[in-house]
């Protein structure tokens, strides 16, 4: 998800989303074209993966997704999230800040927080892991054929 100015939340990964009347479920529809760095398609398997990631490993994980029940992917571009109760934030808390989309394939095996990829990410925005120097740099660049933006 992502915001405007007027803080509602536009298209960006998902190029539309229903809520249900009793705010329980949240239905998302994916853009077709996205993918992730490595030229692998982003998947309602990896936002599904990424949420529950992010819920056991952030610090706020818990308090942003605790009243996820379940979570379905009916289809690659196709996500259905579950909530015990409604949660007012549950939109901000997709946003990228906090939640960013992992790819599932690279983060799947082993501990999120040893994996080797985290000193060369691989992620889905319009820049792309390029370089870095602890203490020093961080180089990135530009993504072409970037799916969620003009220009």
């Amino acid at each position: 998800m992502e915001y405007g100015t007027d803080w509602k939340p536009k298209p960006y990964l998902a190029e539309s989303w229903e809520i249900s009347k009793d705010e329980l479920t949240y239905t998302f529809h994916l853009v077709k074209n996205g993918v992730f760095h490595d030229g692998q398609p982003i998947t309602s398997a990896d936002v599904a993966f990424s949420l529950e990631t992010v819920k056991k490993n952030h610090p706020f994980g818990p308090s942003m997704f605790g009243s996820v029940t379940s979570i379905d992917t009916p289809s690659p571009s196709t996500v259905v999230i579950h909530l015990s109760k409604p949660v007012p934030g549950l939109m901000l808390s997709l946003s990228p800040l906090f939640m960013p989309i992992l790819p599932k394939h690279v983060y799947e095996v082993g501990e999120i927080r040893s994996n080797p990829h985290n000193n060369e990410p691989i992620g889905s925005g319009p820049f792309k892991f390029k370089d870095y120097k602890p203490g020093q740099y961080l180089a990135l660049a530009r993504k072409f054929h970037y799916c969620c933006r003009d220009g």
